[in-house]
């Protein structure tokens, strides 16, 4: 197993490990205004700059083309706050020192008056991973914070100025630019295109491994993985050793034993997740034997083996039949023992530009499966950036997982295309299974974001299952497919995932 990082990890620390949402050198980074109006409402928010950096060219645009790297600025403040902001032409970004010039340009060379702090700026909708941009060289003045137009619009209300910061003095309408100065400084995220030197990583699992589903299984101490397929690939970690990074998947065979019945009988089965109750273990799949999609599950009364799962439901569960089917089924069980069924409706299979994810609580006893109440909507794929869809104009999400931890239940899910670039892990969360959920802002996992096998960039990672240690639920594992290259032969990758302790939301730790 090949694991190295060549990036700046000093700069968050060992015990943080390396969160490239957080300001890091050695990562390209996309400077998205997030204070303006929502995605798609304002698509006008990532600083952007002619090839050249031309006077007069840094601006907001709708495209991540121009992307920025942090360059330490130590001689100007900590070393993990304080960066010079390289500009993809070699320029930096600056600002002037007089305090009555309020532009933001770009500039040769680095000095005082291209450093700026990174400030954490929490949003008012909570956004993670906020910041404001203080300018160093321009200490003794009270417009010293990079801002933006909250309105989209024109040229004009795409420039960047200089604004005052926790204070409500303004410049005189002579001294001001034609943008007028904010009382507040600008929210910016850090929207990741990648890294300078990519991570190397291979693969986990030893063989293929789309959609996978990873579990730790009390009864046999160990840790399991099963992937879609005809007959649910099953791999386990080697001698029953823990889940890690490092960890190799080996596989032990199939799942699925027995005679399918008519609902399961076309072998095309997809997203398996697995449930242990009491001693049986449930997988909960969706085939298509019937025309759409349909989930039903596999109950296997022995030992964690391949070809245990042979007992069949009759037929496939009644979550609402929709013409377009369900698929991604995915099986919370919650603190209070309440059994949660989730999934997708295949929205964009009936051409639907929005996706839907929707969940229902359900009894799982020794033998058998029971719907209690009724489908309810918990998620939809609008107001993402980064998520696209087959759907011309679309948006897409599906395979979601809950977890909870410190009472928020995060609910991941992935989105875009799979197998291609833009495919990719985004979380929401809730104080509640049922939510409104908040979907953090930034994606959690993206092509930008993995490294390479070899000479071959991994690509799409997403549709992730999550393993908390058995002793210590914050311990807590990622197991993502994707493509080493642009194949589609997906496998199955292993990262740890943290929580950010000052705005509560995930992270993948890359260390």
């Amino acid at each position: 197993m090949v694991r190295t990082l060549a990036v700046v990890a000093a700069v968050l620390g060992a015990a943080s490990g390396i969160n490239p949402y957080e300001p890091t050198a050695g990562w390209l980074y996309a400077l998205e205004a997030a204070g303006r109006a929502p995605w798609p409402d304002c698509p006008n928010r990532f600083l952007s700059v002619d090839n050249a950096c031309t006077q007069g060219s840094v601006a907001l645009d709708s495209s991540t083309n121009s992307p920025v790297e942090l360059i330490p600025a130590p001689q100007f403040g900590p070393s993990n706050s304080t960066f010079f902001i390289k500009l993809h032409c070699g320029k930096f970004l600056s600002y002037a020192g007089p305090c009555a010039e309020l532009q933001v340009d770009a500039w040769p060379a680095p000095g005082i008056n291209q450093a700026f702090r990174f400030a954490a700026l929490a949003g008012g909708d909570g956004t993670a991973f906020g910041w404001s941009l203080e300018a160093v060289g321009r200490a003794s003045c009270p417009e010293k914070f990079v801002n933006f137009p909250s309105t989209c619009g024109g040229r004009d209300n795409r420039r960047l100025s200089m604004s005052v910061g926790n204070t409500t003095q303004q410049r005189s309408a002579e001294e001001a630019p034609k943008l007028t100065a904010s009382a507040t400084p600008g929210l910016f995220r850090l929207q990741v295109l990648g890294a300078v030197t990519p991570m190397a990583k291979d693969p986990n699992s030893q063989g293929g491994c789309a959609d996978p589903f990873a579990w730790r299984s009390v009864k046999a101490n160990s840790t399991y993985m099963v992937c879609t397929g005809g007959g649910l690939e099953l791999y386990t970690v080697a001698n029953h050793g823990s889940l890690a990074p490092s960890t190799p998947l080996v596989s032990i065979g199939v799942a699925l034993g027995g005679q399918p019945p008519e609902w399961a009988a076309s072998g095309n089965r997809w997203a398996p997740e697995n449930l242990e109750v009491d001693g049986h273990n449930f997988i909960f799949v969706a085939d298509d034997a019937n025309g759409p999609h349909r989930i039903g599950w596999v109950r296997s009364d022995a030992d964690v083996a391949a070809g245990s799962w042979q007992s069949y439901s009759p037929s496939s569960l009644d979550l609402g039949q929709t013409r377009q089917g369900e698929i991604d089924a995915h099986v919370f069980r919650d603190t209070d023992g309440k059994v949660y069924l989730l999934w997708k409706t295949d929205d964009n299979s009936i051409g639907l530009k929005t996706t839907r994810l929707w969940a229902q609580q359900i009894n799982v006893s020794a033998s058998t499966v029971e719907l209690l109440g009724s489908p309810r909507l918990i998620l939809d794929s609008t107001g993402m950036w980064w998520v696209t869809s087959f759907i011309n104009g679309g948006t897409l999400i599906e395979a979601p997982e809950v977890v909870k931890l410190n009472n928020w239940y995060y609910l991941f899910f992935a989105g875009g295309r799979f197998c291609q670039d833009s495919y990719s892990e985004g979380v929401a969360r809730s104080k509640s299974i049922w939510g409104p959920y908040e979907k953090m802002q930034s994606p959690l996992l993206t092509t930008a974001l993995v490294g390479a096998s070899g000479s071959n960039k991994i690509i799409g990672p997403g549709h992730a299952s999550f393993v908390q240690a058995p002793d210590n639920p914050g311990n807590l594992h990622i197991v993502y497919a994707a493509s080493v290259g642009e194949n589609c032969n997906r496998m199955a990758f292993v990262e740890r995932l943290r929580i950010n302790t000052a705005t509560g939301w995930p992270y993948v730790d890359f260390a």
